[in-house]
């Protein structure tokens, strides 16, 4: 009987003896000053993977940074000393901004200012596979001199970086979430935005419940400095938890959810299959639509695209005489297609 008892504990103690994994909750952080250097130190880039989380470090330990995540993606954000703990709960991409203020003296002519500027440092996370890996992106910060702490929401820049670094294959790069976590505080948005275009066009977003999210601002970016065209983005933020439903251009509809602050899709995203060239989008490719993109790239007064994306034949996500020539070759290819030949909804040609 001693026997047993004895082989009993030794085999408790022996697996007792075997290490667990460290959850995030377990891993410790900085407390201090000296912590905090000392952390950088082994990881110069300000992030370390814990498991499947990812511990994002200021890159001062001055500052007081905020969170910014853009993604369609679930994930979740703890906070912890000198930065945030992020655990993604989906595959795909996220882009992580640390959003942080740096203190410099200017001059100009006679005068010498202490002015804050906003600085933003980003990160790719990719999920794949059930691994996670993290791209360390330059450290983006406006060209020009920023003068209060506003959030960099209202900078069109900065969502132009984003709309540049996501994936369009899946989304058409057109439409995703911003949370930001700054001082124990969330806020929500929900980003769309539309192609370069040297003309400006102002598009519209209704709520269905304005208690819940409204439109709160529309924003424009070059796609280079001295460039003649703009990207418009519109901006709606979430205001209570409730359903609503956002409608773009009176026919874009995006059901959505804001539960504890947080956007999310009602029934995940609602990606709409459609035929490539129907920009009038009545459910057929013909001429009336490569003459609907020749009259909208003339700048033509009252002329609506009803599907822009179908006539993104660049993949570029936006529209000029390249895609006007492509989109012409591609009529012509399928008006000389046999009659048990046709279209498909992804573009692609249907029967052989």
């Amino acid at each position: 009987m001693k026997k047993r008892i004895c082989a009993v504990l030794s085999a408790l103690a022996l697996a007792f003896s075997v290490p667990l994994p460290v959850s995030a909750e377990e891993y410790t952080y900085p407390k201090m000053a000296d912590d905090y250097f000392a952390l950088v130190e082994e990881y110069p880039d300000c992030f370390r993977m814990q498991d499947n989380s990812v511990y994002f470090m200021a890159h001062s330990f001055l500052s007081n940074p905020a969170l910014i995540v853009c993604s369609e993606n679930q994930f979740t954000v703890q906070d912890v000393n000198f930065g945030y703990v992020f655990t993604p709960e989906e595959s795909g991409r996220y882009i992580v901004t640390m959003e942080e203020t740096t203190l410099d003296s200017v001059a100009h002519e006679d005068i010498v200012a202490e002015v804050q500027y906003k600085r933003y440092f980003s990160y790719i996370v990719d999920v794949k596979n059930g691994e996670t890996t993290v791209t360390c992106e330059n450290v983006y910060h406006p060209a020009e001199t920023v003068y209060t702490l506003d959030s960099c929401v209202s900078d069109g820049d900065f969502y132009a970086f984003v709309n540049g670094v996501l994936p369009n294959v899946e989304t058409g790069n057109d439409r995703y979430f911003t949370t930001i976590y700054e001082n124990n505080k969330v806020s929500s948005l929900f980003c769309l935005s539309y192609p370069y275009s040297e003309e400006t066009r102002f598009h519209t977003i209704s709520t269905s419940d304005k208690t819940v999210a409204g439109h709160s601002m529309s924003l424009s970016t070059k796609s280079a400095p001295d460039a003649g065209d703009k990207q418009m983005i519109y901006i709606a933020s979430a205001s209570s938890d409730g359903e609503v439903t956002l409608t773009a251009n009176e026919q874009e509809e995006y059901e959505l959810i804001v539960e504890n602050g947080i956007f999310r899709y009602r029934t995940g995203p609602d990606i709409p299959r459609f035929l490539m060239g129907d920009v009038n989008d009545d459910g057929e490719f013909n001429v009336a639509d490569v003459v609907l993109l020749q009259k909208w790239l003339l700048a033509v007064p009252d002329t609506h695209l009803a599907n822009w994306k179908a006539a993104d034949f660049c993949s570029d996500n936006k529209l000029d005489v390249l895609d006007l020539c492509l989109m012409k070759r591609a009529l012509i290819q399928a008006l000389k297609m046999p009659a048990e030949r046709s279209v498909t909804e992804e573009g692609g040609v249907a029967g052989a």
